[in-house]
């Protein structure tokens, strides 16, 4: 696992955090709780707080953690939420589920569309065995950008006690740190979605080499790492991080050949304004008003 870096938070503001946090995860203490657990912080913050109540006695009815398996997410990603449910002692399923033939194209809400369909398979086993709420990790920065998704969790009511503490990323990570947990440094994976246009057929080979040249630019020692794909251009986008990227030069050529293995592309840039999260999102502000399809 490859470290990112993150700013150190001032002890109070943490505390505070912390507090603000166990204040909404005492509001289930009578629950039956699954936690859609992916493996990331902020799921990984929930998953040890929740774990260290069900091993005190507060939380009676206990605790179920779901990974659900899908074509957009990197496929170590599984692995590393399996050994980590498995660290904690936490019963843990895995559910699989290819979302693929729901946003072949790629649509701007396609979000929404993953989220309902994964959320929604994992809610109906989650009460097969009982659970009686369902919670999840987004966070106040979430609530903060573009996520369609977000509303499909309203409509299947997925608590989010992280957003509804005011939780940030940086207080998550600074929380993870404060336990002594590594994956504090983890950086974010998100959909594999995301590295290409809105409105690019997605193919499940093209998605599966995005994901396999970041694993081995992260190896090379890059943290926050984004191949931008734009197919029809025959164009790959690196991003990494602003002070990483006179070290990229220097990579040259150890990185040109990893780009060079994606199928379809002949040109290859560094973006100079560095990593940026939801970067394919700058397109929507230019683009005309769509109107809501829900």
């Amino acid at each position: 696992m490859h470290s990112a870096n993150f700013p150190e938070l001032p002890p109070e503001e943490l505390q505070a955090a912390q507090v603000r946090l166990e204040v909404e995860l005492s509001k289930f203490n009578a629950e039956k709780i699954a936690l859609a657990f992916s493996g990331g912080v902020d799921s990984t913050l929930l998953l040890v707080l929740l774990g260290l109540r069900h091993k005190h006695g507060t939380l009676p009815r206990g605790l179920v953690a779901f990974t659900v398996s899908t074509t957009m997410h990197p496929s170590h990603e599984l692995k590393e939420a399996q050994d980590l449910a498995q660290s904690f002692n936490i019963p843990h399923e895995v559910l699989t589920l290819d979302e693929l033939p729901l946003i072949a194209h790629n649509p701007v809400n396609r979000c929404y569309l993953c989220k309902k369909a994964l959320m929604g398979a994992l809610k109906q086993r989650a009460h097969e065995l009982g659970c009686t709420v369902v919670i999840d990790g987004s966070n106040a920065d979430d609530q903060k950008q573009y996520r369609p998704g977000l509303q499909a969790l309203t409509e299947l009511d997925i608590k989010s006690p992280l957003a509804a503490a005011n939780i940030t990323k940086a207080q998550v990570r600074g929380m993870l740190k404060e336990l002594g947990l590594n994956i504090a440094h983890k950086p974010s994976s998100p959909c594999l979605a995301t590295r290409f246009p809105y409105g690019t057929e997605l193919k499940a080979e093209a998605l599966a080499q995005v994901g396999a040249a970041e694993a081995q630019l992260h190896q090379l020692g890059f943290s926050n790492v984004r191949v931008r794909a734009y197919p029809q251009a025959r164009l790959l986008r690196l991003e990494l991080d602003p002070d990483a990227l006179s070290r990229a030069v220097e990579y040259r050529a150890l990185i040109l050949p990893i780009l060079q293995r994606l199928e379809g592309y002949d040109h290859y840039t560094l973006d100079l304004e560095g990593f940026a999260s939801g970067s394919m999102d700058k397109a929507l502000q230019h683009a005309p008003a769509q109107p809501d399809p829900h």
